[in-house]
This record gives structure tokens, C-alpha cells and sequence, in this order.
């Protein structure tokens, strides 16, 4: 006579992912060569990674096979990341607050806290790429970075944005640096 199964639930750890989209994700060691692990940032519109709550933005650490918030995340969804030559993690999206700070669509965070970057943009970042001379361009459907006028593409130098050019007339929403060091907006 075969037994019967009680009908119960059993405890776990939750969702291996996260429960939204992705879109974005980079490699990132918080302590640049100290001896922490490189992590994974993933960010999207998710709202849980793993079993636990966390706001557009997580970090998942193959060590301990662990998921962590990167503060209070975002009130918006994040589209691209970036690091700086510094070690900083750059985010850019929809998003007008990061980790309880107004960041307008871009913040960065310096291992404990986010912050604004320039004043923001006006409008969504699509897309980021920090270049070989460090400097950060940010591509999107924007016509404003900080206080000067940028068409959809701006520059910013860890002191101010810049337009490069007169901007692209449409949106931008892929970025890249070919090996002559060109620029491209795609």
C-alpha cells in the first residue's frame, strides 16, 4: 500500500534570481585589489533577489552565494551601470532617488552611499561607458546634463557635464569605444 504525502510546505531559500527584469549587469569588487571577492550587480525592474526585498539594484556575491541591497536601491527602474576608474558603481535609468538621495536618472555609489551625479539628467539614461581617460558618458533620451543643454549624449568629467557636439537628434541606447579609442552612439 503506497504511503500518502502530507501536503506541506517546506522552508527554503527562496528564488535563486530575481523576480522582475534585468537589464544591466556588470563585475564590481568594492575593495578594488583587497581581498574581498569580485560581486555581480544586476539591476532592472526587479523588486526581490533571492527571497529578500531590494529595489532595482542588488549585488549577488559568488563566495557566499548570498544577495545584497546596494543601500535602499532606486524608486525607478535602473537601465545601465558603469564603474569608474576610482572603484565607484555608476547607475543610470528612470529612477529620481537612490538610496533615499535625489539622484535625477544617475547616481553614483562609493561603497556605502549613493549620491547625485552633476545634478542628473532631465530625462532617462539608457546606456553608460566610462572611457579610457576616465571620463563618463551617459546616452539616453535626455536634452539636459546638470544645467547645460546635451542632446541625448553628455560627458561628464568628475567635475561637470559637457555636450559633445551638438548631441544626437535621436535617442541613445547602446554606447561603445572602438580600439582606436573612437567613440560610438548607437
Amino acid at each position: 500500500i503506497p504511503a500518502q504525502c502530507a501536503n506541506v510546505w517546506l522552508p527554503g531559500d527562496g528564488p535563486p534570481g530575481v523576480n522582475g527584469a534585468v537589464f544591466a549587469t556588470t563585475n564590481w569588487d568594492p575593495d578594488g585589489a583587497g581581498p574581498a571577492t569580485p560581486v555581480l550587480v544586476a539591476a532592472g525592474e526587479f523588486t526581490y533577489a533571492g527571497a529578500a526585498p531590494m529595489s532595482r539594484i542588488a549585488i549577488w556575491d559568488p563566495s557566499t552565494d548570498t544577495w545584497a541591497p546596494l543601500g535602499s536601491g532606486m524608486n525607478d527602474s535602473v537601465n545601465a551601470l558603469t564603474i569608474l576608474p576610482n572603484g565607484d558603481l555608476v547607475a543610470g535609468g528612470r529612477f529620481t532617488i537612490a538610496g533615499g538621495v535625489g539622484a535625477s536618472r544617475i547616481a553614483r555609489w562609493n561603497g556605502t552611499s549613493w549620491a547625485s551625479v552633476g545634478g542628473g539628467m532631465n530625462g532617462e539614461v539608457r546606456c553608460l561607458i566610462t572611457l579610457t581617460n576616465g571620463d563618463l558618458v551617459a546616452g539616453g533620451a535626455f536634452t539636459t546634463a546638470g544645467s547645460v543643454t546635451a542632446s541625448s549624449i553628455a560627458r561628464w568629467n568628475g567635475a561637470a557635464w559637457s555636450s559633445l557636439g551638438s548631441g544626437i537628434s535621436g535617442d541613445v541606447s547602446a554606447l561603445a569605444v572602438l580600439h582606436t579609442g573612437a567613440l560610438v552612439a548607437g
